[in-house]
């Protein structure tokens, strides 16, 4: 169990490291690489004080988050209802996006896992958006199963903010890889 002053330590680093900036544009949305770092500082040090090992960042598993998250919000930009959500489009949960993520071209070696998870996040008006989803997926055994697992080693995060309406979406994918 974490405690009050873990928690509060993490969440103040979200303050701490917000005003880094950085954004690349999309039709509907901006990425926001600031927050995925904060995200990333803030699940680790959640981590380290429960005595679990750091995540590690990775590029393509980043990318894997960060396309599904555009994804989520383009469809939902053109009126689907049931854009949010662990489906995409097609159908596909983040098993299939990272075992399709080989075919895209940016990558020579797939993704090859043993497990993996996927935490998704969206939240509006609120001063520390890292926060509150972080402190939503805490507060859920599934997701808070994610980011406490001892078997998961690396993640990818995406943030993007909508354009329209300030939402912030979020999206981390976490992966055990097969030993190669």
């Amino acid at each position: 169990m974490l405690s009050k002053k873990t928690t509060s330590a993490a969440l103040a680093l979200c303050f701490a490291i917000i005003a880094l900036g950085g954004c690349e544009r999309q039709k509907h949305a901006v990425l926001r690489e600031d927050l995925e770092y904060v995200t990333v500082q803030v699940i680790n040090h959640l981590r380290n004080d429960a005595g679990l090992q750091s995540l590690e960042l990775k590029a393509d598993l980043r990318e894997v988050a960060r396309r599904h998250n555009a994804n989520m919000i383009e469809r939902e930009y053109a009126g689907d209802k049931n854009a949010f959500d662990h489906r995409d489009a097609d159908g596909k949960m983040v098993e299939d996006r990272l075992d399709n993520y080989q075919n895209t071209g940016f990558r020579k070696k797939p993704i090859v896992w043993v497990e993996c998870g996927e935490n998704l996040a969206r939240n509006r008006d609120f001063a520390d958006p890292v926060a509150e989803a972080i402190r939503g997926w805490l507060a859920s055994e599934e997701h808070k199963k994610n980011i406490m697992s001892n078997r998961f080693r690396e993640t990818g995060v995406a943030v993007h903010e909508s354009k329209e309406s300030g939402t912030f979406y979020f999206t981390q994918v976490f992966v055990l890889r097969m030993p190669e």
